[in-house]
């Protein structure tokens, strides 16, 4: 038996699965979906409308809750929840419905050629102001996510201590502070230093053409491109009582837009809230 350990190796050939090239691709696509990019929730949300909805009176994320044995879904604020089902007033909302709402006060006040055309000219006229905006508004939010995370890790060292008891006010003043925590994650991670846009972008996108396929992708509100189109161009829905209402990025249309022109997303910038309407009562 031989002393080199290079000798005692034995090598065997092992045929190629996948080739170089699409390794690559697929490594690359992986790394753009990854948690430290992009929120969870915004990578392959669970429905349409998954990680956008918040309590018009509390700011408190809603979730879906399901009755009569997961039959019906309905939208219900996080601290009425987790609570007390008196701590907030916000009513429990019919999750097909609502979609179905959203969705149609999208393709009525959003998705209009006339709107749509609006939405991009404006990126293009406010590129150059974003790119000066951009870092002052990340290093704002960075700040208070900071500010947050320390007073969260400051209160559970009490607790793992003993010097401090968990009662219902301070449950609910951590429950605040978690959903605080991941808005500030999620606008965080939405700002990004806008690229310098040539000037006939507008003129270079057939609005048409991208308003018919949105529409077509948005008749199939279950599938994956429906979601990643609604978590593109909406960021929050404001819910409450007898209304709702949506804001949302226009440069994340602008991204959609490209995206189906078939450029490169990854070169535009991706969140700029500007566009905001008022859904109809329901």
């Amino acid at each position: 038996m031989t002393d080199d350990p290079q000798k005692r190796i034995i090598r065997i050939k092992v045929p190629v699965i996948i080739d170089e090239e699409r390794f690559r691709r697929i490594a690359a696509r992986r790394t753009s979906r990854s948690p430290r990019k992009t929120p969870p929730l915004h990578v392959t949300p669970r429905t349409l409308l998954t990680g956008l909805c918040r309590c018009g009176y509390c700011r408190s994320a809603m979730h879906i809750v399901t009755g009569k044995g997961g039959r019906y879904r309905y939208l219900k604020c996080n601290r009425r929840h987790t609570i007390s089902g008196s701590i907030c007033s916000s009513p429990n909302l019919p999750y097909e419905r609502f979609e179905k709402l959203i969705l149609r006060h999208v393709a009525e006040h959003v998705l209009t050629e006339s709107r749509l055309q609006i939405i991009l000219e404006d990126c293009r006229v406010h590129a150059d102001l974003l790119s000066r905006t951009q870092r002052s508004e990340r290093q704002q939010f960075a700040d208070l996510k900071a500010s947050i995370e320390r007073k969260l890790k400051n209160l559970y060292k009490l607790v793992e201590e003993e010097k401090v008891r968990i009662d219902d006010s301070l449950r609910a003043r951590i429950t605040t502070w978690q959903d605080e925590l991941t808005d500030i994650t999620v606008k965080l991670d939405s700002v990004k230093v806008p690229v310098a846009l040539p000037k006939d972008l507008v003129n270079r996108i057939d609005i048409k053409s991208f308003r018919s396929a949105v529409l077509a992708v948005l008749d199939e509100p279950g599938s994956d491109s429906a979601k990643a189109f609604m978590h593109l161009v909406v960021q929050e829905i404001r819910i409450y009582a007898d209304e709702a209402s949506v804001s949302g990025p226009n440069l994340g249309v602008l991204e959609a837009a490209l995206t189906h022109q078939r450029s490169t997303a990854s070169q535009v910038p991706s969140f700029m809230c500007n566009w905001r309407r008022v859904s109809q009562p329901r």
